[in-house]
């Protein structure tokens, strides 16, 4: 099971679990979104290594896409040209909320930090 929206979500999602599953905490989001003091995040993160230390055969597991990219280049650069090849030919459609310019990038930060985007903000040139 993955889990990016974090909060509650990690609890539901961990309790939802058989025996040998496991969550893969992806994102933050949420606790940014919602401007979590950093120690409520700290928290948090160390609430789900201690869910993998209890009973039960349920494991926790982080996924950060800068630790992948410091700790393994090569699958990174891998990953990446297996990820544009299949976009140029639109096997998979990532969701857009909008285009913007460069000039544009304080409005989007706002819109990214008041959350209920649907997709993603990308940076075209002007």
């Amino acid at each position: 099971m993955f889990d990016d929206i974090g909060e509650d979500g990690y609890r539901r999602s961990f309790q939802s679990l058989r025996r040998g599953g496991l969550l893969v905490a992806i994102g933050f989001c949420a606790s940014v979104q919602a401007k979590l003091r950093m120690l409520a995040i700290l928290a948090m993160i160390a609430r789900m290594y201690l869910w993998g230390w209890l009973p039960g055969g349920k494991r926790t597991r982080f996924y950060s896409i800068n630790v992948m990219r410091a700790r393994h280049p090569d699958w990174f650069k891998s990953d990446l040209a297996c990820l544009f090849q299949l976009l140029s030919q639109r096997r998979i459609k990532p969701k857009v909320a909008e285009r913007i310019s460069f000039a544009d990038v304080p409005n989007a930060q706002r819109r990214l930090e008041s959350g209920g985007l649907e997709g993603k903000l990308v940076l075209c040139p002007a």
